[in-house]
């Protein structure tokens, strides 16, 4: 059995160990004044908004406990970039000086500009009279949204039934961030699209998606158009930047609109012959062209693809009509070769 010392002494070694787990302070984002947590800091300069940022430093005090020092260290432990303490004015250290509020009596950092450079892994550590405690680890996201907007549109296609040309484009964003769009139908996501990024010298990414085709007909009425963007922490967190939802307007295929698509897509044998690419039978043409010679000047596009899903539907010219020049043409050629076979015959 161990002596009663060894007992008394692991007792209050335990004790100390979860007190000074309980006072362990933990580091915040909010604005100056404000109660709510942010969860990154937008990249700024003087003058741009009405409140500063503070990154603070939160903890609790035993009785009779006084704060000696509060100690922010940025990215490594031994990387010291601000030391306040009740009675001097704070130390600051690196591109933190003029940046930061030396005025607050709390300890805490308040941004009056913000660099690049600021972001990263801060921590903060409180020195009492009575114990020094560190804060875990947190991690500082610093975002820039540019000065453009949020621009997405879905429009109607020009004499097509239930087809909409959908688009959008996001403002240039640092830290490149991650972008989602496409249908959703409340819980997931049903078609993705994959947007064209645009990356800038100093960092931004910008994204955007130009005209793309959905057929409308084929989603329920409570699918939507969604736009997401976001940026992903080192640690796996993400932050929400931007989160849109558009309805699809409903289609509703009338008798008229059968007859119409019907017409359209006859191409399939003995129909129409689609230009540039449209619905047919998947022919680049160059038969029809050859048919037609210099009668009919008709812009065809070689290897068109054979649905028209990925190509615009041009004008539609009709076979019956090259074939009824054709027959002309036999006919006068027939015509023609009887005559010549009845004057050899008499001239002999």
């Amino acid at each position: 059995m161990w002596p009663r010392w060894k007992i008394h002494f692991l007792t209050l070694t335990g004790l100390s160990s979860l007190a000074w787990c309980l006072n362990t302070p933990e580091v915040y984002l909010r604005r100056d004044g404000g109660k709510q947590e942010e969860t990154y800091l937008p990249l700024r300069v003087y003058g741009d908004d009405t409140s500063n940022y503070v990154l603070g430093c939160s903890f609790d005090l035993d009785d009779g406990e006084k704060v000696f020092s509060i100690t922010w260290h940025h990215n490594r432990l031994n990387d010291v970039i601000f030391v306040w303490k009740p009675t001097m004015m704070p130390n600051v250290y690196e591109n933190y000086y003029e940046n930061v509020n030396m005025d607050r009596k709390d300890g805490n950092i308040e941004f009056l500009n913000v660099l690049v450079e600021f972001e990263g892994i801060y921590f903060c550590q409180i020195s009492t009279n009575k114990m020094s405690s560190i804060s875990p680890s947190y991690e500082l996201v610093i975002a820039d949204m540019g000065s453009h907007h949020y621009r997405q549109s879905n429009i109607k296609v020009p004499g097509k039934q239930c087809r909409e040309l959908y688009s959008f484009s996001t403002p240039a964003i640092y830290p490149p961030p991650r972008v989602d769009s496409g249908v959703w139908d409340g819980n997931q996501w049903v078609q993705k699209l994959v947007p064209v990024p645009h990356l800038f010298s100093n960092g931004s990414m910008q994204y955007a998606v130009t005209e793309f085709e959905f057929e409308t007909d084929q989603f329920p009425e409570n699918f939507k158009y969604r736009l997401e963007v976001g940026i992903e922490k080192k640690n796996g967190e993400y932050i929400s930047l931007y989160v849109q939802e558009d309805s699809i307007p409903p289609c509703t295929i009338t008798e008229e609109t059968v007859n119409s698509d019907t017409d359209e897509n006859e191409g399939s044998g003995n129909g129409d012959l689609s230009i540039d690419g449209g619905e047919g039978d998947g022919n680049d043409g160059s038969e029809v062209g050859s048919e037609v010679g210099s009668e009919t000047e008709i812009d065809v596009n070689s290897g068109g693809s054979g649905d028209g899903a990925n190509g615009d539907d041009g004008d539609v010219v009709h076979v019956s009509d090259i074939h009824s020049g054709a027959a002309l043409h036999s006919i006068s050629t027939l015509v023609f070769s009887i005559a010549a076979l009845y004057y050899l015959g008499n001239r002999d």
